[in-house]
């Protein structure tokens, strides 16, 4: 009898452990899931809010009359001259660390870009014109991830001079970029792009990393000891990580999300990185900035209200010349920053500058974008 009474003691007792283990793993599982969902909306949100000054910029560079005259003018190296500044001059004085602005004739060849003088050494990339016949069939300025050198985000708008088609203007917005925003989380954003939509000149110019034979590190203020991390999985867990969009090795939970272009075509995968002491915060266990913005919970308007109070006024980077110009495409929600910026860099004016303003820009043609 006490043999029987010991044996099934020690069933219950393996059972009740077993069950133990059963939910530590849900609910690890839930956790993990739980973080990969904030993650991506981080990620993703990051980059919307990237696109929108992206688009502006390339909407009022295209329409403005100095590069409408060198492109007409077959000035090349004016146009270099002209982008370099306008490049220089946003770095100066916007919120951002570098943009890179290169200009494609109609017949879709490159006739200037802002950080090389003379004809680029390196073509463009096989696929790349197809995507630009696009954006001048459909005739829409254009913003969103896409292939092409420098690799990041690509804001393109139609040059035209009263009505005549001249060429794209282009707005590159690196990588870098949103890498830099997100690590203020705690997270490390790995982009990694197929390596065949990259030209091997240019991983070697850039010193990009690579990972494996198939993927090219795209952002160049890469961790190097979280790329190694990564380099460190072995076969197994890299398909694990790739499958089941997240896996957690040692200290460090690792999460994959699709690297599409525009289009939707996939070009590659984002890769995060967080260490194990930044759970709490990504699944709102504790009072943190991301638990109040950055939760499932949160709204559009939370995230975005959030943003704009720790940008810059973009618009004070603008040129005087793209006021009237934006007047009618800025969105509601950036209107009061724009109308202080107006209202600063118009007390900067003459009252000849003004009336030129409002004559040069008067004709102006108001071409609405699109973000995909």
């Amino acid at each position: 009898m006490r043999r029987i009474f010991l044996f099934l003691s020690v069933v219950v007792i393996i059972a009740f452990i077993i069950l133990i283990i059963n939910i530590n793993e849900k609910q690890t599982l839930q956790k993990q899931e739980q973080i990969h969902d904030n993650i991506n909306k981080i990620l993703f949100d990051t980059i919307d809010n990237e696109k929108n000054p992206s688009l502006a910029l390339a909407i009022a560079l295209g329409n403005s009359r100095a590069i409408q005259d060198v492109v007409m003018e077959h000035n090349r190296t004016l146009g270099y001259r002209v982008l370099e500044a306008s490049a220089r001059s946003l770095k100066q004085h916007a919120s951002t660390k570098d943009i890179y602005i290169q200009i494609f004739t109609k017949n879709l060849k490159i006739f200037a870009r802002s950080w090389e003088s003379s004809l680029p050494t390196i073509p463009l990339i096989t696929g790349r014109k197809a995507n630009l016949r696009e954006a001048i069939k459909n005739q829409k300025p254009k913003t969103g991830i896409d292939i092409g050198l420098p690799l990041g985000i690509k804001s393109s708008s139609m040059i035209t001079y009263k009505n005549e088609f001249l060429g794209v203007l282009e707005v590159t917005t690196l990588y870098d970029e949103i890498v830099s925003k997100i690590r203020e989380y705690q997270i490390e954003i790995i982009p990694l792009i197929n390596v065949n939509l990259v030209p091997k000149i240019y991983i070697e110019r850039k010193k990009l990393f690579t990972l494996g034979e198939n993927y090219v590190v795209a952002n160049q203020n890469a961790n190097l000891d979280l790329i190694n991390k990564l380099k460190s999985l072995n076969e197994h867990e890299l398909m694990e990580l790739m499958q089941n969009d997240f896996l957690q090795s040692g200290t460090l939970f690792f999460a994959s999300y699709p690297l599409r272009n525009v289009n939707g075509v996939r070009l590659g995968t984002f890769i995060a990185i967080i260490d194990k002491e930044n759970f709490k915060n990504l699944i709102g266990e504790q009072k943190s900035i991301l638990r109040s913005i950055y939760s499932l919970d949160s709204t559009p308007t939370d995230t975005y209200n959030y943003v704009k109070s720790r940008d810059k006024n973009i618009f004070l980077g603008l040129n005087k010349e793209h006021l009237s110009i934006l007047k009618d495409l800025v969105d509601e929600k950036d209107r009061l920053d724009f109308d202080e910026a107006a209202r600063i860099l118009l007390d900067e004016f003459t009252k000849e500058e003004l009336i030129e303003l409002i004559l040069h820009n008067r004709d102006k043609k108001v071409i609405q974008g699109e973000i995909r």
